[in-house]
């Protein structure tokens, strides 16, 4: 929901990887973000980087975004920058606590 707040332009990206939302603005994308629990296993974080990495080369963007429960670094990978950000932190108002 708060993708949809922030555009009404959202896509997805799959190719070898995949990229779970492709943000755009008059049809170029401007954001491409990963959702995924946690990073702590290497086979996830291979996964949500690669995918992110390749949606990031194609459209010319420098930095993009895996959003996670509770993480939260600044990865520079292949001359990107990736920022890794606990949800509580992108979503206004969300405390990270079950309701």
């Amino acid at each position: 929901m708060q993708l949809r707040r922030r555009s009404n332009q959202i896509f997805y990206h799959k190719k070898k990887h995949e990229c779970d939302f492709l943000i755009t603005e008059n049809r170029t994308v401007r954001e491409a973000i990963q959702v995924c629990v946690s990073m702590d296993d290497e086979k996830t974080r291979q996964r949500e980087i690669n995918g992110l990495l390749e949606a990031l080369v194609p459209h010319d963007l420098k930095e993009g975004l895996i959003i996670t429960d509770d993480e939260e670094e600044t990865l520079n990978v292949e001359g990107k920058k990736i920022r890794v950000l606990p949800c509580w932190k992108w979503v206004p108002g969300y405390n990270g606590e079950d309701d």
